[in-house]
């Protein structure tokens, strides 16, 4: 029995076939990596606005509660605003992080509440996207929900 031959193919068919698998591999380790990326931000984001609620209603131990509300949320606001300086210029914008401090009475408590929002990045919200969004294959890539932080603070008893 006569063992098959192995069919050679010439060198010139096969000139565009490494260009070809490099660019599938690529397209595919790229969005890979965009994917990674985009998702680890608002996880890294989502990490300081929990520090920051948390510190800035510590902080708000220290001071006085018989101050008035104005002067409480002033200085709530201060030290919000230092946490927030870890941040990059582009996380730290009004359209991509909103910020709340406010003074509200719950259960005949006057309680200080901090509140920071991320609005999410979708087709319609671009501007508050922290890394542009890339569409492949229909899928948005990030494709980001609104999510919140709030901390609150029992000041004293009305």
């Amino acid at each position: 029995m006569k063992s098959p031959k192995h069919v050679q193919v010439p060198q010139a068919k096969q000139k565009g076939a490494t260009a070809i698998e490099f660019s599938l591999v690529f397209a595919l380790l790229f969005s890979t990596f965009w994917a990674v990326i985009s998702y680890a931000l608002p996880f890294f984001l989502y990490q300081v606005m929990n520090q920051a609620t948390a510190e800035t209603a510590r902080y708000a131990l220290r001071i006085d509660p018989t101050q008035s509300n104005a002067a409480i949320v002033a200085l709530a606001q201060a030290r919000l605003n230092q946490e927030l300086d870890v941040l990059p210029p582009r996380f730290s914008r009004a359209d991509t992080v909103i910020q709340t401090v406010n003074i509200q009475t719950i259960d005949t408590f006057r309680t200080l509440v901090v509140t920071l929002t991320y609005p999410g990045c979708s087709s319609t919200n671009q501007t508050a996207c922290i890394a542009p969004a890339i569409n492949l294959l229909g899928f948005s890539i990030p494709n980001l929900s609104s999510f919140s932080s709030t901390s609150r603070l029992r000041l004293e008893e009305l």
